[in-house]
């Protein structure tokens, strides 16, 4: 840590220079000078002096909590997961370190793969400059982690940094730190989830992989769908809150907000009760397509947010079951449901393997399976490196299950609607066609994409197209 030299005399703008000043005239000031560079003394008025310590602190916190997430992610914990709890257990952080904490946090998992190709294995290091790529650092903050680094990195060369565009950043790093060899994009992720997807066809490989990358590099907005008519009406006043805010144009009810916000406190201040929903989930239950007086089963329905939008759809003569076998995101969905006063719905915790419902019960079934995630990289860059390889062909194996369990339940005519969050081929355009090889009744529907207005079938929704998660999308009709 630079000692400080702390300068007693007046406050506000200009103290030190006039102190300075003063000096200068009995002649102290060569000698103040002459101590400082010897010693790496860092003038600094009181109010200064104070605020520096704390971004001191700040960073030293950061360090902390950076070790202790990153050996929970190294043993398969989510990294949002375990900074809650630390979070949660250290009240006195205030709110604006808890984002510079979490800001960095993520930076790191979002750029490890090119940190480990340069070989950096400081950890305030690689912090720092996975905080550069992001954004620009301020002046304290950037001062006080590279003063923790165990090289020096060069913060003037690399300020523009986060403004460069994705192949340009690896060549900027290279210059500044004297790198041998500039990262490919490709190797922000994981060498195995290359070779489990598939690059559509008509596509460049290498521009295709790149936009996938760039996309994946950022985090998309924060998605909401407005009650049916009030898209414009939501925008507005969340424009009105100081919220960057914009519908989308295919789908009006959906809202992105690129800036974090209290969800409960922006109902009630609005005055409309959102709900908060990726754009790649709303696009799921376009694709279902509800009707009033039909009944579906959300077999995998989470925290009820495709729940609610089906209720809504299908009214009070409809009706929806929701289950899911996990708890807490149960729990989320009753309080969710009784929010918004919603008579047509019940909850039930089930295992969608052992459910035990009659045959031909529903008219449609949204199956929104369990999957290995990679769609949602951009949000949890920690899942790159705690993903296992072998996780899509594992999850494979139960969504075919599920997809042959929930068959049996939908009437002839009936419409079952299989989405993953998920790009890679085995969960996705093999779990299909493997689906149909079994069921002859079943056949794939063509619809029309919600966000690019076109028939396809099935349909992807890529990360570029809100921006929003990725998702793959099956819309299989059973035969009468």
């Amino acid at each position: 840590m630079v000692p400080i030299l702390s300068i007693p005399g007046p406050r506000g703008p200009g103290a030190t220079r006039r102190i300075l000043k003063r000096l200068t005239c009995t002649g102290r000031l060569s000698e103040v000078i002459a101590v400082a560079r010897v010693k790496r003394i860092m003038i600094q008025a009181p109010e200064t002096a104070q605020r520096w310590r704390r971004t001191v602190r700040r960073v030293q916190v950061l360090e902390e909590i950076l070790t202790q997430v990153i050996a929970a992610v190294q043993s398969g914990v989510p990294a949002d997961r375990r900074l809650a709890e630390l979070l949660r257990s250290r009240r006195e952080i205030g709110a604006r370190d808890r984002r510079f904490i979490s800001d960095t946090l993520f930076s790191y998992f979002r750029w490890w793969g090119w940190l480990r190709a340069w070989g950096i294995a400081d950890l305030m290091g690689a912090a720092l400059l996975a905080s550069l790529l992001d954004r620009p650092a301020s002046g304290d903050e950037g001062r006080a982690m590279s003063q923790r680094c165990a090289f020096r990195l060069p913060l003037d060369a690399l300020k523009d940094l986060h403004r460069a565009a994705l192949g340009r950043k690896a060549e900027l790093v290279a210059h500044a730190l004297d790198l041998r060899r500039s990262p490919l994009p490709q190797e922000l992720l994981p060498a195995w989830f290359w070779e489990e997807i598939t690059v559509p066809e008509s596509r460049e490989v290498g521009a295709w992989q790149e936009r996938l990358v760039n996309c994946l590099q950022t985090r998309p907005p924060v998605w909401l769908r407005a009650p049916a008519g009030r898209g414009a009406e939501l925008a507005e006043r969340l424009r009105a809150e100081g919220l960057p805010a914009r519908c989308h144009p295919r789908l009006p009810n959906a809202v992105g907000v690129s800036k974090p916000f209290p969800a409960v406190d922006l109902r009630r201040r609005t005055g409309i009760g959102f709900e908060v929903q990726d754009l790649a989930s709303q696009c799921a239950v376009e694709i279902l397509d509800p009707q009033p007086g039909m009944r579906i089963w959300d077999a995998s329905a989470g925290a009820g947010g495709k729940t609610l939008q089906i209720a809504e759809r299908v009214g009070p003569e409809g009706w929806v079951l929701a289950t899911d076998i996990r708890p807490t995101v149960l729990r989320n969905a009753v309080r969710r449901i009784a929010a918004q006063g919603l008579k047509n719905v019940t909850v039930a915790r089930a295992d969608v393997l052992a459910a035990d419902l009659p045959g031909g019960a529903f008219d449609a079934v949204l199956l929104d399976a369990p999957c290995s995630g990679t769609g949602t990289w951009n949000r949890n860059p920690d899942a790159r490196w705690r993903t296992p390889r072998e996780a899509p062909r594992r999850f494979g194996l139960i969504q075919m299950r599920m997809l042959e369990h929930v068959a049996e339940r939908i009437r002839p005519g009936g419409r079952l609607v299989y989405s993953v969050c998920t790009l890679t081929k085995v969960e996705t355009l093999d779990a299909v066609e493997e689906f149909l090889s079994v069921r002859a009744d079943f056949a794939l529907e063509e619809r029309i994409h919600p966000l690019v207005e076109r028939r396809e079938s099935p349909l992807w929704v890529f990360p570029w197209m809100g921006p929003c998660d990725g998702m793959f999308i099956a819309c299989l009709l059973r035969r009468g």
